[in-house]
């Protein structure tokens, strides 16, 4: 069951990248919600709906799917 169930849905998270998401940033607010993560409104800080699992200081080289399984492969989201 999602922790954060009001983003539960793709466009829901996708919405919470859309005004403040870095403009510096490259991975793009689709990338980040098809990985299960939506936009806390602080620097480039993640969490997982699902797994409520946080994760920021993002570089062009991740891949937010790897990211999330990487530090937390445990997610129902991932698997």
């Amino acid at each position: 069951k999602p922790l954060n169930p009001n983003f539960a849905t793709l466009k829901s998270r996708i919405n919470s990248f859309k005004d403040f998401w870095p403009k510096s940033q490259q991975k793009t607010p689709l990338e980040m919600a098809q990985a299960g993560f939506y936009y806390t409104g602080k620097a480039d800080k993640t969490i997982c709906f699902h797994c409520n699992f946080g994760l920021h200081d993002w570089v062009p080289e991740d891949d937010p799917c790897i990211q999330h399984c990487r530090w937390n492969s445990n997610c129902q989201y991932l698997l």
